[in-house]
């Protein structure tokens, strides 16, 4: 049986106007206790404080990502380099504005005692995960503290320090540094529990303003119900048909908890973990993140829904409590570090993997800078863009939805229209980035809740899960435009890509030699090279020789580099690189694949062929004078343009 809850303090809670129209929305269902119940105290608490961070002034805005080269070319990058520096802040607020104080007292050059504060701080050039504690440590020696930082994300470039304002207004003039903010308390973000899900039914109407297909919840082929949100990401298909198609992916869930008591989701693997103490990371009394579970990978057995990717792997990342409280900044970043470290040292297919953010608050550089980093390392977010009805610019993590592998989602109704609390972005003279990617299912969602219970719930923490769903099964591809509420602000809805797409098969690999090659590949899906499989010398990788590959049918992958390293570069920075590369004769962009190691890459197109560089220094800037010149690995013919997509990073 499906739950709701009510209450009828309205008058109790502050909050922007288009918070305060969630709210009372949320306090006017009708509840299990019946008309006029007053709302429980944590419930209250929980509204209060998210609704005090929506109302929060926005912060200054981060620089969009590092992909433009010079104006004769243009690169992406994916790994370590190439990651944006957003503005340094100094004691911005956290997600609800509470600033932390840390334990210990300085003394400052007057002789005023200061007291010790809580700061995050992310550095600008990469460092080697065992060399940033001492890194970190020679920072606050040269502030004059002692001890090491209280905390190093060691796989997002960020610690944790403790400071006092003075020490920490010296800190922040340093060079190097992409954010210095305070640390501050965590709140959830609101959602709505509409009232009793009904049996499966008949489809909606349609608004007749888009192309898309209405779904109403219904009946799988497996016997459970397939909600509305579920079908219409994949157009109708019937989901449930194809088994657990996803039981070998995983998705990391930073939220409240995810139950273990439901019996239809993938709890299998190992890695689950609590930032909250006394509680579990298979505790959640707020529902949250058993919600955002169930819509990814409930599965296809029979009972209770299924999910977007059914038996996809749930990897809870507890940093709420029952009540959508005890968080703070640093503890969700170093839940999103502890993911990363997971998904490296496991040596997990990045392909495979999602991590889903269903919460966010006012502005916060040290949360973006953690998602970027994370990101550029290949990594795909799925984030809710927030429930204010506000710019999305003002919220974070929603903010990083520039990043190519950060996708931020905004909430629509069965009929395609957004709703009015969700958060959006508008493009204009004033803001050029689009921040918010994607809409998907977020009013009326149906999945699993408190106590294991199934309820439908309203919110972007609803629509982000459909995304990350669709990220685990192959891919996400923009649909149609949603009716906005706010004009400029519609954004594509979020569609599964075809059912049955053939991928990539690693099962046929064609290597070269170490002399010049000419490469065929047959009619199925082939992985090719000219380099030797094997061996770690400037040679074995290609140095030196000039190798046409050329696919052939079927969707291939050619192999620009690998674990070793990156292929062709004869290791000389003082040329281009031009007497050793591959020649891919038939690329197609959609179908192929270029498979890359992890770093930074620049493109330019003359007489109608794309020539790819490895971005030797990493600046995102095309060198070719100097002692440091950018490296030509492969010329692409009758190609004229490159997307992330056409992208496999290794």
């Amino acid at each position: 049986m499906a739950r709701s809850i009510v209450a009828d303090d309205l008058a109790r809670i502050g909050g922007s106007a288009a918070t305060q129209q969630f709210i009372a929305d949320l306090l006017q269902q009708p509840g299990a206790g019946g008309p006029g119940r007053a709302a429980p105290e944590a419930l209250v608490a929980l509204i209060q404080r998210a609704a005090a961070a929506s109302s929060a002034p926005a912060g200054i805005r981060p620089s969009g990502d590092a992909s433009s080269g010079a104006p004769i070319a243009r690169g992406f990058a994916s790994g370590g380099s190439g990651l944006s520096a957003a503005p340094v802040r100094r004691g911005s607020e956290g997600l609800a504005g509470d600033a932390l104080t840390g334990p210990g007292i300085a003394t400052g050059a007057t002789g005023v005692v200061e007291a010790l504060q809580t700061f995050i701080v992310f550095l600008d050039a990469a460092i080697a995960s065992g060399e940033l504690s001492g890194k970190a440590e020679a920072l606050m020696r040269s502030l004059g503290l002692e001890g090491g930082p209280s905390l190093v994300f060691e796989w997002l470039n960020g610690f944790v320090l403790q400071a006092s304002a003075a020490q920490a207004e010296r800190l922040g003039a340093l060079d190097g540094l992409v954010s210095l903010e305070l640390d501050g308390e965590a709140m959830a973000s609101p959602f709505r529990v509409e009232p009793e899900p009904g049996e499966p039914g008949a489809e909606p109407a349609s608004t007749g303003a888009t192309a898309l297909t209405s779904f109403a919840n219904a009946f799988a082929a497996t016997g459970e119900t397939l909600p509305w949100g579920v079908r219409a990401v994949w157009q109708g298909d019937d989901i449930s048909l194809r088994g657990n198609v996803a039981s070998d992916r995983y998705a990391f869930l930073v939220d409240s908890g995810v139950l273990s008591s439901t019996g239809d989701l993938n709890l299998a693997s190992s890695w689950h973990r609590s930032w909250i103490s006394g509680e579990s990371a298979f505790s959640d009394g707020l529902g949250h993140g058993t919600h955002v579970a169930g819509t990814i990978g409930a599965l296809a057995n029979g009972s209770g829904v299924v999910g977007v990717a059914p038996g996809a792997q749930m990897v809870s990342l507890k940093v709420f409590n029952a009540s959508g409280g005890g968080g703070t900044i640093s503890s969700i970043i170093d839940a999103i570090n502890y993911a990363v470290g997971v998904i490296h040292t496991n040596q997990l297919d990045k392909n495979k993997v999602v991590i889903n953010m269903s919460l966010g608050g006012g502005f916060n550089s040290s949360l973006d800078a953690a998602v970027r980093n994370a990101a550029g390392q290949g990594i795909r977010f799925a984030v809710a863009a927030g429930n204010s009805g506000l710019d999305a610019d003002g919220t974070s993590p929603a903010s990083a939805g520039d990043h190519r592998n950060v996708f931020t989602v905004s909430a629509v109704d069965s009929s395609y229209t957004m709703a009015s609390w969700s958060n959006w972005d508008r493009l204009d003279g004033a803001d050029a980035v689009d921040d918010v990617d994607l809409a998907a299912p977020g009013v009326n969602v149906l999945s699993y809740y408190v106590n294991g219970q199934l309820a439908n719930l309203s919110g972007t923490s609803m629509a982000a899960p459909h995304v990350a769903g669709l990220l685990l099964m192959g891919g996400v591809q923009a649909g149609d435009l949603v009716q906005s509420v706010y004009a400029g602000t519609a954004d594509p809805f979020a569609l599964a890509v075809a059912a049955g797409t053939p991928q990539p098969d690693a099962s046929r690999y064609l290597w070269g030699s170490s002399a010049s090659d000419t490469i065929l590949g047959g009619s199925g899906a082939d992985r090719l090279t000219g380099v030797l499989a094997s061996g770690r010398t400037a040679t074995a990788l290609g140095a030196g020789q000039i190798d046409t590959l050329t696919g052939g049918a079927g969707m291939d992958v050619f192999l620009l580099g690998d674990a070793r390293g990156v292929f062709y570069d004869d290791r000389s920075n003082n040329n281009l690189g031009t007497g050793d590369l591959a020649v891919i004769t038939d690329f197609r962009s959609g179908e192929d694949k270029l498979q890359l190691r992890q770093g930074n890459y620049l493109f330019a197109v003359a007489a109608g062929s794309l020539s790819l560089y490895w971005d030797r220094t990493g600046v995102g800037v095309f060198n070719s004078t100097g002692g440091n010149r950018d490296e030509l690995i492969a010329r692409l013919e009758g190609v004229t343009s490159l997307s992330s997509a056409d992208i496999l990073w290794v």
